[in-house]
């Protein structure tokens, strides 16, 4: 929740405001007047701290108060303030409302979580040098000090992933033929071409925003067939995965098969975009008896409960 409002995620997964039939595959009408235009804005805008912890949104209303202040109780900041802050401002409302439209709610409301803290910088720096004209600039000096030592040693987390564990996994890939083609669970995929520089068949719900409709269609079909293989009843899907895409290696994840994950499944969320077709297959797969953990016996890499099994192994043994 952002100021006691509960994001409601069906309008920032919504799909743009106007569809065409370049956009998401969609096509017929001109204008997607399915829900509320308040609730739209509303959402995109409260949906502040997505990724970041409360601290972020307490701070983004602190300088708005204190900005507030200094805009209304000096004159000559208002007049002084820069073309270029409100060309920014102007501009950011612009591309917000372009990408809402054409493109997607999610990634207009994150316009908001990164052109605002922007803007808010520009106007509480402009503040700072009028406010140090009735305040001592060595006791402005000493607070701002003592508020960045705070950030550096009491800096909460803020959701972003450590992939420090991996390192062994990626020192394990990196080493792989450069044509190596790489499929398994996604999150445990999604920061191998980055450090890895090796490709991934599908890694990430990022991959279902592009703003072509072929596209779009081939990476559903893409996660379709990979989820089906990784969480299906059928050996047969890992098999047609593998020969239908070219795939040398299959990266698997045990805890992404573990009650925990499996009973805790949440839609949505960010990763919600999957997360409900995992539901549909497991569903279907009512003895939830996963063939593909089977791949870990003929294992080449195991590290935890993180294996990589070549194609052609898992060839043999499907056939075997």
């Amino acid at each position: 929740t952002t100021f006691n409002h509960s994001v409601d995620y069906k309008y920032i997964y919504a799909p743009p405001l106007i569809k065409t039939k370049y956009l998401y595959g969609g096509e017929g009408y001109f204008f997607n007047n399915t829900f509320s235009f308040i609730e739209y804005f509303l959402n995109c805008f409260l949906n502040l701290n997505e990724h970041l912890t409360s601290l972020y949104t307490f701070l983004t209303f602190l300088f708005m108060i204190f900005g507030s202040f200094v805009i209304l109780f000096f004159k000559d900041f208002r007049k002084n303030l820069e073309k270029e802050v409100w060309i920014f401002f102007i501009s950011y409302i612009v591309v917000f409302f372009a990408v809402s439209a054409f493109y997607s709610p999610l990634i207009a409301s994150r316009t908001v979580v990164s052109a605002i803290p922007i803007l808010l910088v520009f106007l509480f720096a402009k503040a700072i040098y009028y406010i140090s004209k009735l305040i001592s600039r060595a006791l402005i000096f000493g607070v701002s000090l003592l508020i960045a030592l705070s950030f550096i040693i009491f800096c909460p987390h803020n959701n972003i992933r450590d992939y420090a564990s991996y390192k062994p996994l990626f020192d394990y890939v990196e080493k792989l033929p450069k044509n190596a083609l790489l499929a398994g669970t996604i999150r445990t995929l999604e920061p191998v071409p980055f450090f890895s520089h090796r490709p991934v068949f599908y890694m990430t719900v990022y991959s279902t925003m592009p703003t072509n409709g072929d596209f779009y269609n081939e990476v559903e079909k893409r996660k379709r067939q990979l989820l089906e293989a990784l969480y299906g009843d059928s050996l047969e899907a890992i098999k047609s995965l593998v020969k239908s895409y070219g795939i040398t290696h299959m990266v698997i994840e045990k805890k992404y098969f573990g009650s925990d994950f499996l009973n805790n499944l949440r839609d949505p969320t960010v990763h919600g975009l999957y997360i409900g077709l995992i539901k549909e297959i497991i569903n279907k797969n009512k003895k939830r008896s996963f063939p593909v953990l089977g791949l870990t016996e003929i294992s080449d890499f195991n590290y935890r409960d993180i294996v990589v099994v070549d194609a052609k192994k898992i060839l043999n043994y499907i056939e075997k």
